[in-house]
Order: C-alpha cells, then sequence, then structure tokens
C-alpha cells in the first residue's frame, strides 16, 4: 500500500506545477492515467473503473485551469488531493496489482496520501513565501520606489560590468545622461506632488519607447530628475534614432496632476566609449558634461560628444519654459 501510495502521490503532485507547457502537462497527464488504469487490470467492465476515470479527468481539468490557486492555496491544495486519493483507493478492485484491497488499507492508504500532501505542500509554500519576500527586497534594492526605473545603486554595478564587458571584447558602449528641465519650478510652482507624477510619466515615456527596441532593461533612476540610458554593443549614430524618439516623445507627452496638464522637455548628453576610458567614470563624466552643456544651450536639446544640436528652436531666455494649463 505505501509503495502504491507513494508513486501515486509523486506523479499527482508534479501535476501542481505551474511552470509546465501544455505539452508537458498532457505527458504527465497520460502517465498519471496510466498508471492509474493499471490499478484496474483485469477490471476495467466495472462501472467504478469509469467513474474514477471520470473523477481524475475532472481533477485533471480543474489542475490545467486553475493550477496556481490549487499551488498556492493550501485549503485549496488539500481538498483536492482528498478528492484524488478518495476517488483512487476508494474505487479500487479488491485486488489490484497483486494487492488486497480493504476498507482498512483504503482508509490507512488516504490519510497517509494526506500527511505526504501537508508535508510536501507546507515545504513548497514555505519555499514560495521565502521566494516572494525576496523578489520584494530585490524590487525594493534594485528599482526606484517612485518611477520603477532601476536604481543607481545597480547602475553603478551594471554599467561597471557593461563596460569592462565592452573593454575586453573592443566592442562599442553609449552612455545617455538626461533630465528634467526646470524641474525646481514644477515642484515650486504644482507642488512635489506634481513633481512626482512628472517623473513617473517621464520614465514610463522613455520605457515606452525604449521598449519596442530591447533596451527598457537599461533605464536608471541616477538622481532627482536625472536618468541614465545604457546602450551596450552601440555607437551613438546606431541609436540616435531612438535617442531622438525618446526626447520628442517627453516633448509631445502630457503629464497630469490634479486639474493640470503639465507639458516637459528634458536635455540629453550622450557619449560614446573610447579607448582612453579607464573606469567608468569617464564615460560617465563626459555623459554628464554633455548633458550641461545641452543645458547651458538653451535646454530641450541634444549634446553628442560635444556637438549640441538642434540650437535655434529655443529661445534664449526660458525662465517661464514650463508650461501647464487646466485640464
Amino acid at each position: 500500500m505505501m509503495f502504491h501510495n507513494m508513486g501515486l502521490f509523486i506523479l499527482v503532485f508534479t501535476m501542481f506545477d505551474t511552470d509546465l507547457k501544455i505539452w508537458e502537462y498532457l505527458i504527465r497527464a497520460i502517465a498519471l492515467i496510466s498508471v492509474w488504469s493499471m490499478h484496474h487490470m483485469g477490471h476495467f467492465d466495472r462501472p467504478q473503473f469509469a467513474i474514477s476515470l471520470i473523477l481524475l479527468g475532472i481533477a485533471l481539468i480543474a489542475l490545467q485551469r486553475y493550477g496556481k490557486q490549487f499551488r498556492y492555496n493550501i485549503w485549496l491544495n488539500g481538498g483536492l488531493t482528498v478528492y484524488i486519493s478518495i476517488a483512487f483507493w476508494l474505487l479500487l478492485p479488491r485486488v489490484s496489482a497483486g494487492m488486497q484491497v480493504s476498507t482498512a488499507i483504503c482508509m490507512q492508504a488516504i490519510l497517509m496520501f494526506i500527511l505526504m500532501d501537508v508535508a510536501a505542500s507546507n515545504y513548497w509554500l514555505h519555499r514560495h513565501r521565502v521566494g516572494v519576500e525576496t523578489g520584494k527586497m530585490a524590487q525594493l534594492v534594485n528599482y526606484d520606489s517612485l518611477t520603477n526605473a532601476k536604481t543607481y545603486a545597480l547602475y553603478q554595478h551594471e554599467i561597471t560590468t557593461l563596460f569592462n564587458d565592452a573593454k575586453q571584447r573592443n566592442e562599442p558602449l553609449t552612455l545617455v545622461a538626461l533630465d528634467v528641465d526646470h524641474f525646481k519650478q514644477i515642484n515650486d510652482y504644482y507642488g512635489h506632488l506634481a513633481g512626482n507624477d512628472v517623473l513617473v510619466g517621464v520614465a514610463q515615456t522613455l520605457e515606452h519607447v525604449l521598449e519596442k527596441y530591447g533596451y527598457n532593461r537599461y533605464v536608471y533612476r541616477t538622481g532627482g530628475e536625472e536618468f541614465n540610458i545604457v546602450f551596450a554593443d552601440k555607437r551613438p549614430d546606431d541609436v540616435m534614432s531612438i535617442i531622438d524618439e525618446c526626447w520628442h516623445a517627453v516633448q509631445k507627452a502630457h503629464y497630469s496632476y490634479e486639474e493640470y496638464d503639465i507639458n516637459v522637455t528634458i536635455s540629453m548628453g550622450v557619449t560614446a566609449m573610447t579607448d582612453q576610458d579607464a573606469s567608468v567614470e569617464d564615460i560617465y563624466r563626459r555623459a554628464d558634461d554633455n548633458l550641461y552643456q545641452s543645458k547651458r544651450n538653451g535646454r530641450n536639446t541634444v549634446t553628442v560628444d560635444g556637438e549640441t544640436r538642434d540650437r535655434n528652436h529655443r529661445d534664449a531666455i526660458l525662465s517661464t519654459y514650463v508650461s501647464a494649463h487646466k485640464v
């Protein structure tokens, strides 16, 4: 009885795996149905065999459709396990696979099945909770709680790795530094909550554009209103269309706060890694210098390695550049 019960339990418990592809699930289901049927060998004409298969089929369909609920809810998990064990043991013929099946053996087997499920499920749920908590901690450490962009701490780690890899493989690397123009005016005039909404909106706009090209995982919030974007294995010329699209997307976007619709722009500094760069600080300093050259040249523009683009489209004095109107 113990041998048969453990074999059945292993087959059933693997069906709770929520990461299975449909073909993997079907293979496991066929294996379970085959072993289930073997215990009725020589008694396929009994109505109990057909009933037990129907009950098993219902359980398998429920597991396939609602696997996560069954896996991570101990009451649903336990209830389904009890259901399967009863459907198996109480409908077996009196002699099954060389084993004499009595009422006492059935009761013992069902109880054993439940105890195995309690032990395995508690361990499974404990591991799941630990994984969730670890994921939350990693989210707090690695992702900015306001904008959901990666944090400065993660930026330092990842840019160092990307820089060293590019150096070793002799591959290009492009770094973009940007910030929101006249951000202090937004905070002073509309309040810090409005500023927060603008930062969230700008981060989402950047990620929406970069996601189309597969670079959204390289957006970092490195300061109050400052963001960095890293383009691994790319030169500035390779990604200028993407950078321009980010710049224009923010310029055209409208970020709302209460009854106000706030228009903002960004300044950007772009640089490529050079052979003379000895460390990450060298490329970061140059990107930052390019950013502040954009600001000195009137903001709302892009500077690429010392060359500021499209200077003629701005006014020299932009003390009231940030505009807003009631929605």
